[in-house]
């Protein structure tokens, strides 16, 4: 019995190497796959995006982010008012403009959203909530000051940039009417 019991324990050892060696290779795929967004995305590699997309285990940190960018909320964006009485009247907003709102932070925030990404996701929701803010007088039209009545928004969303690739690439343009009574004063 006693020689059995020895001649188990090298064994024994070489079980836990093995799974010491097998958690580790473990570890390491995951890590890979963990990362294999990012270096897709640093490499330009379209099938290891691909792949890492479909492991669904492979985030790419692109909350918050303007289309195809890394970059976050855009800094600045502009916005054009026509007027009731056919003025139009373009300003450059920042942050500023709907951090100051009353009310809850939640509102500042899709505020913020709509404005920094409506222009790159003109979606349904975003322009009832720029009509909202800036028709009728609406709170974001009181905080850039203006007095009379807006007929229509133009909101200009980033800066003219460059693809990786070298195409030049414009600012994007949603425009909304306001409805029609609205604009009376």
């Amino acid at each position: 019995m006693l020689r059995c019991a020895a001649s188990l324990a090298p064994v024994g050892r070489t079980q836990e190497t093995l799974l010491t060696d097998l958690r580790s290779i473990a570890i390491a795929v995951l890590v890979a796959v963990g990362l294999a967004s990012s270096i897709a995305h640093l490499t330009d590699l379209p099938s290891l995006a691909t792949l890492a997309r479909a492991s669904v285990a492979s985030p790419l940190p692109r909350a918050f982010s303007q289309t195809q960018s890394l970059a976050g909320f855009a800094k600045e964006f502009t916005v054009e008012l026509t007027l009731a009485d056919g003025t139009v009247e373009r300003r450059r907003g920042t942050a500023s403009l709907y951090v100051g709102l009353p009310g809850p932070y939640e509102r500042q925030v899709l505020y913020g959203a709509a404005l920094t990404f409506g222009p790159n996701h003109p979606r349904t929701v975003f322009g009832a909530m720029l009509r909202y803010g800036f028709c009728r007088s609406g709170p974001l039209a009181a905080r850039m000051g203006v007095h009379q009545s807006v007929k229509s928004v133009g909101l200009i969303g980033g800066a003219p940039s460059v693809t990786s690739a070298g195409i030049p690439v414009n600012p994007r343009r949603i425009e909304l009417d306001c409805p029609s009574d609205a604009r009376t004063p």
